[in-house]
């Protein structure tokens, strides 16, 4: 019996032959199964060889590398790590050299990659040359670093463009406080004198004998709460380091009046600073949207360049000069918002006849039905109902050059008297259940619309039935929302300030103030809210904030909400009875005027 040949003779596979530029049919030594995915052993169990197979190769093969193992990765060599090897291996001034070619952002940036490259960086004996060379190479005519600031916050300061509040780009910097805030978040860090007691409740003795916080940075003014003057605005932030510099020296009065000089030529020196941080804030900003608008002329044209929307584009507005690579991948999207501004723009002119129409319309309306005692339905909620269709058809189909104000508005107006007082019946009983569901959510006891006290959302103004109905208040901003049925090209409410529909949501119930109006209505002998505003007595004000210390009278139609000495019950979906105070716990002078 001749033996069985060898498994391994027959196998072929294809190999890249690196000498020559055909394939070559090499064999190869390699331990292959009987079954085509390799899961059984090449011996049985019973030690029997197996009998070779010869392998077919596929009928599409892969296609051989033509370059070697060693050629490819030289190609893919990794660069991760690299700067942090340059600095353990390099000389210090090799890799402040380097560095040093950096702009103050990218350090930023690559101080956070690392935990070595972050040390080295943030370290005040070694990188603090790197920063300001930085800085000076980038920037020479910035302003030099103020005390107590290091080199890493200043650059962030300066370069990084994201409020401190809310993260999102900002590009607003208070240089005297140190912080980058957008105007919406300044409420969360500046404060008036008054409201600093609350907010800092330890040094509210300490604020008492300072007064008025001279030579302590303040940023623009705010009207006081009920009344006309005006109050300066204080980081909290530095009035509280502030207030404790002055609790270490206050019982010394040598050190007191040595800390009060330092203390005034601090301020001094700041101020001068912060001007001139300003001033090179805006000088980058001039000169990198020149540098912007000389490339998109070549792009774009001079259309919308010099549009107040464009200028204040996040993308244009920032401390940072424009580079090559930056200005390709911004070059789309300012493009793209100059196509947009400009589409706006014809837009706005293409509908402004339809607004003027719109505007007189309502304020021949309001000349005519808002003068009386009657309550009748505003403008916006008559143009969204099925009854102004014509008027509505009128506004916007007519020719453009056409003038119907004087012609055509007075007819339709004197046909809308003889139905509008129905209509707006109709509409008071529709607006009386909503704001009984506005009671319910609020998880109020009392039901009666005439005897609650509301406030506005937006305003924080005190109302109450009646003059819910026909509040017009000014600090909803504009949304686009509409009727749901609208059909004309041209949506005024989406483009008029103060023309919206009536919502009840816009309002909250007034727990503590509906409290208070129950106990003037006894005293004065009225049934509901609209008879006591007739009467209209005198209530002291419980807000110390408002007028000071003592007592002070305020008349119950220019009430407000701090009048009320309770807080204001909030609308959510439980009741939080923490911040609600009974009325038998507080004082109520009620006088009769």
């Amino acid at each position: 019996m001749s033996p069985l040949p060898d498994p391994l003779s027959k196998v072929v596979v294809w190999r890249s032959d690196q000498n020559k530029k055909k394939r070559a049919r090499v064999p190869l030594q390699c331990p292959l199964a009987e079954d085509p995915l390799g899961y059984s052993n090449f011996n049985n169990t019973n030690g029997q060889q197996i009998a070779s197979t010869e392998i077919k190769l596929e009928q599409h093969k892969k296609r051989a590398r033509l370059t070697s193992y060693v050629e490819v990765s030289a190609h893919n060599i990794s660069y991760y790590g690299l700067l942090e090897r340059i600095v353990k291996d390099m000389s210090l001034d090799v890799v402040i050299e380097i560095f040093s070619y950096l702009q103050p952002l990218e350090l930023l940036y690559l101080s956070r990659t690392t935990r070595e490259l972050r040390i080295f960086l943030m370290s005040q004996a070694s990188s603090a040359a790197i920063w300001r060379t930085s800085r000076t190479n980038v920037f020479p005519k910035l302003p030099p670093i103020p005390e107590g600031l290091s080199e890493p916050l200043y650059a962030s300061l300066a370069f990084e463009a994201s409020c401190y509040v809310c993260g999102l780009p900002c590009e607003n910097v208070f240089w005297a406080s140190r912080i980058r805030l957008h105007g919406e978040c300044k409420s969360e860090v500046f404060f008036t004198v008054e409201d600093l007691p609350e907010r800092l409740p330890q040094l509210a003795v300490e604020l008492k004998e300072l007064g008025d916080l001279a030579h302590v940075c303040h940023h623009g003014q705010i009207q006081k709460h009920n009344s006309t003057e005006l109050a300066m605005l204080y980081c909290r932030l530095i009035v509280e380091k502030h207030c404790r510099e002055y609790v270490d020296v206050k019982d010394d009065p040598g050190k007191l009046e040595k800390w009060r000089q330092s203390r005034e030529q601090h301020y001094i020196n700041l101020e001068k600073w912060a001007g001139k941080c300003n001033s090179w804030q805006s000088r980058v900003f001039m000169l990198r949207r020149k540098d912007i608008i000389s490339r998109l002329k070549d792009v774009y044209g001079v259309y919308g360049l010099d549009t107040w929307r464009f200028r204040c584009h996040p993308l244009v507005q920032q401390t940072k000069l424009l580079t090559e690579d930056e200005w390709g991948s911004i070059k789309p999207v300012l493009v793209q918002s100059l196509k947009d501004t400009t589409a706006y723009h014809i837009r706005v002119k293409q509908d402004r006849p339809f607004q003027n129409r719109t505007l007189d319309f309502r304020l021949l309306y309001n000349a005519k039905f808002r003068n009386g005692d009657q309550i009748l339905m505003p403008v916006g909620d008559f143009l969204a109902s099925p009854s102004a269709q014509s008027i509505n058809h009128l506004i916007h189909t007519t020719p453009r050059h056409i003038d119907i104000r004087d012609d055509i508005f007075p007819t339709h107006i004197e046909r809308i008297s003889g139905v509008i007082a129905g209509l707006s019946r109709k509409w008071v009983l529709q607006k009386a259940r909503e704001l009984k569901q506005v009671i319910r959510e609020n998880h109020a006891s009392y039901l009666s619309l005439r005897k609650t006290v509301f406030q506005c959302k937006a305003c924080l103004q005190v109302l109450w039935v009646p003059q819910v109905y026909v509040h017009d208040c000014p600090s909803i901003p504009i949304v686009n929302e509409g009727p749901p049925d609208w059909k004309y090209l041209y949506n005024p409410y989406n483009t008029i300030k103060n023309l919206r529909i009536w919502k009840a949501d816009s309002f909250r119930c007034h727990a503590s103030g509906t409290e208070c109006a129950r106990k003037f209505m006894k005293l004065c002998g009225a049934k509901n809210l609209e008879e006591l505003a007739k009467i209209n007595p005198e209530v002291e004000c419980m807000h110390k904030v408002c007028y000071g210390e003592g007592k002070h009278l305020v008349r119950w139609r220019k009430i407000a909400s701090c009048n009320f000495p309770y807080y204001i019950m909030p609308s959510g979906s439980q009741r939080d009875d923490t911040h609600v105070k009974f009325l038998s716990n507080s004082p109520i002078i009620a006088i009769l005027g």
